[in-house]
């Protein structure tokens, strides 16, 4: 798994104002390897001393623009309630904010609130030239290879209400992922130039493996072979 945090910030949100604030942080390239599976998307969210939570309004921008929303007003309740403390937004969570209390520090499931004309559930202008989703699935599936999450993620915050007012802290996100199983196999070549470290001071000596790395002894050409094995099968070498 890997992480992205704003570490600590304390970000005004200004009262009843929808065009609200945008913070962004960064995945760096090659941060999830090529081929990974995405199983789970966690936002933490923290203000904690906003005075009235069920005001804010939470979506999240990737870095192709596309966008969702994490939470509308705990999940379109209203419910009464201060401060959001590590409050944690999972793809793969089943409870909505609605099933907890102030100051919601727990584990929920985004509510994905649809957008219209009445319910304008991110900040004015927050959506730019990007696509609305309302699932992870498909947010996760626009990204570039389906996994790639390198680049910027914006959070973009709103109040949608009078009289209150609070700062955003600190938001993180967490993706956590699966690699498919490299096949192994047994390799052979010049003898002595084989090893399992790359510092070349363990030597392979057979049995299956999926990695060497290879110390030429000599200037030419060397042929090494590997002659992979998955179950009951051999691969041709």
């Amino acid at each position: 798994q890997v992480t992205a945090t704003s570490g600590t910030i304390n970000v005004a949100i200004p009262d009843n104002l929808p065009a609200g604030i945008n913070n962004s942080i960064t995945f760096p390239t090659g941060t999830i390897p090529a081929g990974a599976t995405i199983t789970n998307v966690t936002v933490t969210l923290n203000a904690p001393a906003h005075t009235y939570a069920s005001d804010l309004v939470f979506a999240l921008k990737a870095p192709n623009g596309n966008v969702i929303n994490l939470d509308w007003f705990i999940s379109g309740t209203g419910a009464a309630g201060a401060g959001l403390v590590n409050t944690r937004l999972s793809s793969t969570a089943s409870n909505f904010l609605s099933t907890g209390a102030a100051p919601w520090n727990g584990i929920f499931r985004a509510d994905l609130a649809p957008i219209n004309a009445a319910n304008p559930t991110y900040p004015t202008g927050f959506l730019g030239t990007g696509t609305y989703f309302t699932s992870w699935a498909t947010l996760l599936a626009s990204l570039p290879s389906g996994n790639d999450v390198s680049g910027n993620w914006t959070l973009g915050v709103y109040d949608g209400g009078p009289l209150d007012v609070g700062n955003l802290t600190n938001w993180s996100i967490n993706v956590t992922y699966t690699t498919a199983p490299v096949s192994a196999g047994v390799f052979t070549g010049a003898a002595g130039t084989l090893f399992t470290n790359p510092a070349a001071t363990i030597a392979y000596t057979g049995g299956l493996i999926n990695t060497v790395y290879v110390k030429p002894l000599a200037i030419g050409v060397s042929d090494y072979v590997i002659n992979f094995t998955s179950g009951n099968c051999i691969a041709s070498p």
